[in-house]
């Protein structure tokens, strides 16, 4: 201290007290930007409280559909549980089916095409009490059918600003949907009325608003930042209780009721995607060097909601067991059910958990495979 206190004095002596003054605030001003500059794009759960962990294992997985079956479905790439069966996306027969809980066929309906009710890729589905909605993200609408696979009314999606391909898209009724903003308007997600056309926006995002450009991300990469059209992105899922959000590359997982108001936010941290990132960072050098596809900077694959709380499946790397974190509604713990029979390739992995909670489905797009195990809570 009383070194400091010299080199003070002696600095108001050599430049006046006004211009010391100056210099001083100057750099503390050049220092603070440094700071800012350094931690941009930064992942961090500082100040997020850490939900405790309880870690079970489940072995006992069944083959629904296996890959050599003479049964319709060939190569599933959507699963969600409804309330009497399963609705599942085959991309290569480019229909939907639904099956009962032993994997059983019982309804097939919607072709591929540009026209009326029909779609061009199909990222997701819901069942409502007149039917079911899909979402077409190639086309950007909604398309609704009736309980018997009916088409009844498509539902573009025309708000301005909006993305041409958005992927992250949650139906939460008939009238609201919301959708990942990527940081517009220093937000993470958007809640749209389909009627009203509403809109409002909610979530801190992380970073300002930027498009994700391959050239940028492999230099921010390089350089040990992850890309800045990576930094904003979201899982979103929904149940009666309130729409939840995990935040990609903080692993901050927030819960909000319909009207956006924030209900509890807590950070995860499991095992399993302890050391994700910096992994995923030595990954993609090396694919950089090769001139390869680069792995996204992200803590969770699909997420999956019912009447509980909600699922994620995270992004577990192959020497990691395939592994899903459960938080229930009221946010008070995390639980990381962890499948060690199931092989982790998660490229073509999906999930979903019954609606009444007795079990967990998993597809696999690559081997044209359904599973089904018990779930443990």
């Amino acid at each position: 201290m009383a070194d400091f206190k010299c080199m003070y004095y002696l600095k108001i002596q050599q430049y006046g007290y006004q211009s010391f003054c100056w210099r001083a605030i100057s750099q503390l001003m050049l220092l603070i930007m440094v700071i800012g500059m350094l931690t941009a794009g930064c992942t961090s759960q500082e100040n997020i409280d850490l939900l405790p962990l309880e870690e079970k294992e489940v072995s006992g997985m069944s083959l629904l559909v296996p890959g050599d079956s003479l049964q319709e479905v060939r190569a599933p790439s959507e699963i969600k549980a409804i309330s009497d069966g399963l609705l599942v996306y085959d991309y290569g027969l480019e229909k939907i089916f639904k099956l009962d809980s032993e994997g059983n066929e019982r309804l097939s309906f919607g072709s591929r095409g540009r026209g009326p009710g029909e779609f061009l890729d199909v990222f997701s589905f819901w069942e409502f009490s007149e039917g079911y909605w899909i979402f077409d993200y190639s086309s950007t609408k909604f398309i609704e059918y009736d309980r018997e696979g009916n088409w009844l009314e498509d539902h573009p999606i025309t708000f301005e600003g909006f993305p041409d391909s958005p992927t992250r898209v949650e139906v939460i009724n008939p009238q609201q949907f919301v959708i990942g903003s990527g940081g517009k308007k220093g937000s993470l997600f958007t809640l749209v009325d389909i009627k009203t056309k509403d809109i409002q926006h909610f979530g801190k995002s992380v970073s300002k608003y930027a498009n994700y450009n391959p050239e940028a991300a492999r230099k921010a990469i390089s350089s040990g930042r992850i890309p800045a059209g990576q930094q904003n992105e979201v899982l979103l899922g929904s149940n009666q209780s309130g729409i939840f959000s995990l935040q990609q590359t903080t692993a901050v997982l927030e819960k909000y009721s319909h009207d956006g108001e924030l209900i509890w936010q807590q950070g995860i941290k499991i095992p399993a995607i302890e050391d994700l990132f910096d992994r995923l960072f030595e990954e993609n050098r090396r694919r950089i060097n090769r001139d390869d596809f680069l792995l996204e900077f992200i803590y969770g694959r699909r997420m999956s909601a019912n009447e509980k709380g909600v699922a994620i499946l995270l992004n577990t790397l192959e020497d990691q067991p395939v592994t899903v974190a459960w938080v229930p509604n009221d946010g008070q713990q995390v639980t990381a059910v962890s499948f060690p029979e199931m092989d982790n390739d998660l490229l073509g992995l999906t999930f979903t958990i019954s609606t009444d909670g007795s079990y967990i489905y998993f597809s696999d797009a690559l081997d044209g495979e359904l599973y089904r195990a018990e779930w443990p809570l």
